[in-house]
């Protein structure tokens, strides 16, 4: 999964989550028995994107903490290329 695809699936979600509190703000307001009655779809409407939420988190994390470990093992990979090098070339001069 692509790091663009995580922002904007998170873009999404927020947009749902403005949608569904403005629709409980308009449902609460113009018609209180109405809201009443569709208090249970907006309870699991609201689960469903706060559990979605905390998916996406959980994946950028979990991807992120997958380019760190890789990024931090090529950096170690590559000091220890330079430090290798760098002892042959001593080496080298001190042989002379």
């Amino acid at each position: 999964m692509n790091i663009s695809i995580l922002t904007n699936a998170i873009r999404a979600l927020i947009g749902v989550f403005i949608g569904l509190t403005g629709l409980v703000a308009y449902l609460y307001e113009l018609m209180p028995e109405t809201f009443m009655q569709y208090r249970p779809v907006l309870f699991v409407a609201y689960c469903v994107t706060v559990s979605g939420f905390v998916w996406l988190y959980i994946i950028g994390y979990a991807r992120c903490r997958t380019f760190t470990g890789s990024a931090l093992q090529h950096l170690d990979a590559i000091h220890e290329v330079i430090s290798s090098t760098k002892k042959s070339e001593n080496e080298g001069q001190n042989a002379h």
